[in-house]
């Protein structure tokens, strides 16, 4: 069954779902379609980068939490 379409990205083509599923097949490249899968959409990279930031400052303030609990219990 399909999935759906990410918000903010286009459906892929038919030529770039069969060439994401026969990456490497010589029929492809013979009748000049495109086998390398294309990249993300900058909109995916930017939320990727966005989510990645997102969970370092988490990870940063749960270390820190940490810390603090580790100080409260020493005293």
């Amino acid at each position: 069954m399909a999935q759906p379409t990410p918000e903010g990205e286009q459906p892929k083509t038919p030529a770039e779902v069969v060439a994401h599923v026969f990456p490497s097949s010589k029929f492809l490249r013979n009748v000049g379609l495109e086998t390398t899968v294309p990249k993300r959409s900058t909109t995916a990279v930017a939320r990727v980068q966005e989510l990645e930031l997102e969970v370092a400052a988490e990870k940063q303030g749960a270390a820190a939490l940490r810390d603090h609990n580790r100080m409260s219990w020493k005293c």
